[in-house]
Parts: C-alpha cells; structure tokens; sequence
C-alpha cells in the first residue's frame, strides 16, 4: 500500500487557533486502548470526528482500528496532520480523542490514540453554524476596568461609592464607616483583613468571651496572633465603645481569586450589634459590588459576526480592538443579539474561552444567562430565540 502524505493547498482555509482561555469541562478520562475502542466501536462509530480549535470546521471518519488503540482517519477536507491533535465529537456526551500522528496511508491518517475524555454531564444543545451576514452581536456593555487583588492605587469612583453608600445606610447602622484597602491604612481592621480574609463581631467589647466566636467563618480574635483582648478591652471602654464589627467587601476576579477590595467597619458607642446586623450587611455588599460593576460599565457599539449558535450559547468572532482590550480580562457581559431582519434581543452572558486566529481576531465562547430585557417579556424572546435557531437549521444550516 503506498504511504504519501496529504499536501496542503491553496485553497485551504483551516487553521488551528492560540487557546487563550477555556473553561475545562468535568471529564472521565480513559486511557486502556481496549477501553478506548469499545468507546469508538459502540459510541462514535461512523459519526464524525471534529478537529479541535481549528476553523472552519475539518472532519475525520474512523474508518478502522485496532485492538492497540491504533485508528485510520479518513479526512473530509484536506487539512495537514502533525504531531499531537485532538478530535471531538458530541452527541448525547462530549468526548474527546487525543491523538498522535503516525503517518499517512493511501490519503488516510494513521493515528494512537492517547486517551479518551467522556464529558459527566451531557450536552444541553447542539450549536447551528452560521453564515455570513446572518447572526450578529452588537452594543456590547462591558466593564471597562479590572479590579486586581493587589492594586497600587484605588478607584475613585469606588471611594465616591463607598461614601455614598455609607450616607445611606448610617441611620440603620450608626457610626458605621466603609474603607478600601488603600496601603496608606495602616489600621489593625485592614491588616487582619488582608492576611486572614475574615471578619469578626465582637457584640460586648467589654466581654472577653464576645472576642471568641462560635462561627467558624468569623475570625477568632482572642487567638489571632498580635491581637491583645485584654488591652483591646481596656481601650474600648476608655472610649465609650459597645460594639465592634468587621466584615470585608469581598470581590471575585477573573482567576476565582476572592479578596477584600474594602470593608465595613462599626466601632458603636450607643447599642450592641448582633450577628443578624453583621449578616444583614451582606445585602449591602452585593449592592456595592454591583455599582462598582455599573460605573466601570463601558458601551462597545460594534458589530460581530456570530459564528455558531444554540439555545444556550454562542461563539463570535471579534475584530474590534478595543472591545479585544476589555474582553480578555472579562467573565461576563451583556449585548443585542441580532437576527437578520429581527429586533434585537438583549443577553447577560459568560464567556467560557477565548481563542485567538492569525489574523488577530478573537474566537469568544459564551454561554446565555438570562434575557435582560424585553419589550414582551423574557419567555417571548426566548421562543423568539428559539424559533429563529429552528428557521436556521431548516434553511440548511450545518448542526452540530
């Protein structure tokens, strides 16, 4: 049988695409080769078999195999194969082949395979590729600015929040002061917060036992290296002061990493606070983070070209540089979705990868988390949605 290999040529157009972010799915990992052809003689069979990270879409068919995990691919297109690759192909689970190239027999690709993926969860729904000028995002809000776990220098517009906020809500709880983390404070709130990332009540200072919480996501002061109770009592006291209460105002960024970026503080001369008030301020919190998320709002007015699309998801590609800027550092953000000859529908997404081209466009996955408005309500447009998705596939959409 003679071996040659499969020249590229001038009309490919596939490439592979520089991962820049993915979110791992929760797999089973299989790597006995007889285990791996039991899963391609009994699920994949003659389905086929995607190349992973490569667009437009290249397909294989496993046209043979061996008992030592050794496969024959039969390509769909002419794409070259080399070193390492990894197929996929998703029905009711997601799984995937990593491969390794052997070579080439009779225009066919003669691979191992390495090890099998099988999703745990299944497949919501099957993504419909789309063609040019058809689907569209466009007026992308997003956040303009990235909160870091260790700032050297702090949003003003955070501090204007945080007095404000403060103003607010005073009346209900007297004397309380919301800070940042600035490092010009040197205060003993701030340093416990930024080692032990906990806050504590203390709801009688003048009561050693209130120093030693039975929580145990509360920090215990009275065995917290460098805190004095008895000194501390002392003080307070002094000082006229009844009650004292911590509590951070905690901030997830894009690593997961979950930081104080300020906290509240109540140092009262005139009631006892409770673990009920220090639980009730994590209303206000939420309310905080929100704020600083809408003031750090920025509208991109673009328009991207959406590339593939389902019910609960899409991926786009995205050419605008300053909207490349804001989204690399992002989780979430919201947009019109635009149909051809349709109203826009608006969407509060996450994003789940990001994939660069040659052509320095980014290749954006996002998974749909709500409709954010509508004109006739949520269900309406999710039906719209849904219906425009099934117009789609009628026309001859390609539905993977």
């Amino acid at each position: 049988m003679e071996n040659r290999e499969i020249p590229a040529t001038e009309t490919e157009s596939q490439e592979i695409y520089e991962t820049i972010r993915e979110k791992k799915r929760d797999s089973n990992i299989i790597t006995e080769p007889e285990k791996i052809i039991y899963i391609i003689k009994e699920y994949i069979g003659d389905k086929d078999n995607y190349l992973i990270n490569c667009f437009p879409l290249v397909s294989f068919k496993i046209t043979a195999y061996e008992q030592n995990g050794e496969i024959l691919l039969s390509p769909t297109s002419q794409h070259k194969i080399e070193g390492e690759f990894t197929l996929y192909v998703t029905f009711k689970k997601h799984i995937e082949l990593k491969c390794e190239f052997i070579e080439y027999v009779d225009g066919k690709i003669k691979a191992q395979v390495l090890e099998a993926r099988i999703a745990k969860e299944g497949r919501k729904t099957k993504r419909i590729d789309v063609r040019a000028h058809e689907v569209f995002g466009n007026r992308f809000l997003i956040s303009k600015n990235k909160i870091d776990l260790n700032p050297m220098s702090y949003s003003v517009s955070n501090r204007v929040i945080f007095g404000d906020v403060e103003r607010t809500i005073s009346a209900k709880y007297p004397g309380i002061k919301i800070l940042d983390m600035d490092p010009m404070n040197d205060s003993l709130e701030k340093k416990f917060l930024k080692k032990y990332n906990q806050g504590w009540i203390v709801e009688n200072v003048h009561d050693p036992e209130s120093y030693s919480p039975s929580d145990p996501e509360m920090l215990n002061l009275s065995s917290t290296p460098g805190f004095e109770v008895a000194k501390t009592v002392q003080k307070f006291k002094s000082g006229g002061t009844k009650s004292w209460i911590c509590r951070p105002l905690r901030y997830t960024n894009i690593a997961g990493q979950n930081f104080p970026i300020g906290y509240f503080v109540i140092k009262s001369n005139d009631r006892h606070y409770t673990l009920e008030d220090y639980n009730n301020l994590e209303e206000e919190e939420l309310k905080i983070i929100e704020r600083i998320k809408d003031a750090n709002t920025v509208l991109v007015d673009v328009k991207e070209q959406v590339q593939n699309i389902g019910a609960n998801g899409l991926m786009i590609e995205v050419s605008d540089k300053e909207f490349q800027d804001y989204i690399l550092n992002r989780t979430d953000l919201s947009f019109d979705l635009l149909f051809k000859y349709q109203a826009g529908l608006r969407f509060y997404s996450q994003i789940t990868h990001i994939k660069r081209k040659s052509n320095e466009k980014l290749l954006v996955g996002m998974t749909f988390h709500g409709v954010v408005y509508s004109g006739s309500g949520g269900n309406k447009n999710k039906k719209i949605l849904q219906d425009s998705l099934s117009y789609l596939a009628k026309q001859g959409a390609p539905v993977v």
